[in-house]
């Protein structure tokens, strides 16, 4: 939905920035919150292959 400055899914162009930073970086900031966004993206038992993986989804 693109709320409080978050890429829309799907929006490939709003999310370069964003993975340029790298995965590791990407996954990170996921586990630790950003902006309204927190820690986990109010996923409690999602692994960093999880994040990875909707990332990877998020961001094609």
């Amino acid at each position: 939905m693109g709320v409080a400055g978050a890429p829309k899914v799907h929006d490939a162009d709003a999310w370069k920035p964003r993975l340029a930073q790298g995965i590791d970086t990407l996954i990170a900031t996921v586990k630790t919150g950003k902006g309204a966004m927190p820690p986990g993206g109010m996923c409690t038992d999602c692994t960093d292959e999880d994040i990875k993986k909707a990332i990877g989804f998020m961001s094609k």
